[in-house]
């Protein structure tokens, strides 16, 4: 990918983490890696390889089974919810679970599947999406 797109995607993130109000910035520095990796297993599990299974991605893209997703999910779950109420979460789950199985699957139409490289990049987006609603959690509480 390009260099210009990765700029811009760390700009936002940096613009959205300065404004968060109160407390919630040490929450959503947690939250944000913390959902994005989740966001990756559910991609591996929901798509399939874009290369037949060569690469490192295709050592776990669509290799996932639902025990290792739903355990993924607790862990996930467990840990967020030691930093935000369990309403919070669980919003920031479903949107973030949605947005993660849109890009799966319009990445997987455009080139066939997933590599890798779109794991990656599915994780990126996603740790902005968090930042994102941190940020317009933090301002309609504070």
């Amino acid at each position: 990918m390009e260099f210009l797109p990765w700029f811009f995607l760390i700009i936002l993130k940096i613009l959205f983490l300065t404004d968060i109000k109160g407390n919630l910035i040490y929450s959503t520095l947690i939250l944000m890696p913390l959902i994005g990796r989740f966001s990756i297993i559910l991609a591996a599990y929901a798509s399939k390889s874009a290369r037949g299974g060569e690469g490192l991605g295709g050592l776990i893209i669509g290799k996932i089974s639902f025990t290792e997703l739903m355990l993924s999910l607790l862990f996930t779950s467990v840990v967020g919810m030691i930093f935000v109420h369990l309403t919070v979460f669980l919003k920031l789950l479903a949107v973030s679970s949605v947005v993660t199985y849109l890009i799966t699957k319009y990445i997987s139409m455009r080139i066939g599947g997933m590599t890798g490289d779109t794991l990656g990049a599915v994780n990126e987006f996603e740790e902005l999406v968090i930042a994102i609603s941190m940020y317009f959690l933090s301002i309609t509480k504070v």
